[in-house]
């Protein structure tokens, strides 16, 4: 995954719009939780880093289950987001650039470059902190178990080729509830956007962003 670079434009409204509605519930708004967004993606840190379990040495306790480990992942995700709309960032794409490949010391770099951006908050100190937190999705073990080669949106009633996306190319939504799948042995089958995504390529990657689908029409 080195090598691979990922756009992630299409989160930052759908986080602006959860947290629209969460300000609108409790009547606050960014400059009033900033440093509680702060300190929850900190939390949510390590959250993750307790369910992987990479920094318990004095445990042989296998890893929580791949789902667990991916909710806490995205839960973070939603914090980065959150900070990276109170800056204004609306676009951004991350190309794989994978320095350090112990997840302790990957974490341990997340939590450094976050404090930094906590006592300055710019977008610069934001964009670092971001990457370093992305380039956590290589050390993790969720291998691709296949490959999905056509979908069809239900919204648009559109087929086309699956390329590494979680949007309709023509209506721009994200999928239904279900998609239909079109094998290589000619069978057809209707499963949920989640099953879907995680018989996709780079699967490590397209099952965080559907946890955070998921998580942001739950909320």
């Amino acid at each position: 995954m080195s090598d691979d670079k990922i756009t992630l434009d299409e989160l930052f409204p759908l986080q602006e719009d959860l947290d629209k509605e969460i300000a609108s519930i409790h009547h606050i708004d960014y400059p009033s939780t900033h440093n509680r967004r702060c300190l929850a993606l900190l939390v949510e840190l390590g959250e993750f880093a307790n369910e992987t379990r990479c920094f318990k040495y004095w445990s042989n306790k296998a890893p929580s289950q791949k789902e667990i480990i991916l909710d806490e992942y995205a839960d973070a995700l939603h914090f980065f987001l959150s900070l990276g709309v109170e800056l204004g960032v609306s676009r951004y794409t991350h190309r794989f650039n994978v320095k350090i490949k112990d997840c302790s010391d990957a974490i341990l770099n997340v939590y450094e470059l976050v404090c930094k951006l906590v006592n300055n908050f710019d977008a610069d100190s934001y964009c670092k902190a971001f990457a370093a937190f992305l380039d956590i999705i290589p050390l993790f073990d969720c291998p691709a178990c296949g490959e999905m080669h056509y979908a069809k949106c239900y919204n648009c009633d559109v087929n086309y080729e699956w390329k590494k996306g979680l949007f309709c190319p023509k209506c721009k939504n994200i999928y239904a509830d279900k998609v239909y799948l079109k094998c290589d042995n000619g069978q057809s089958n209707e499963i949920s956007v989640y099953e879907a995504i995680t018989l996709t390529p780079n699967s490590k990657l397209l099952e965080i962003l559907a946890r955070f689908i998921v998580q942001t029409k739950e909320n």
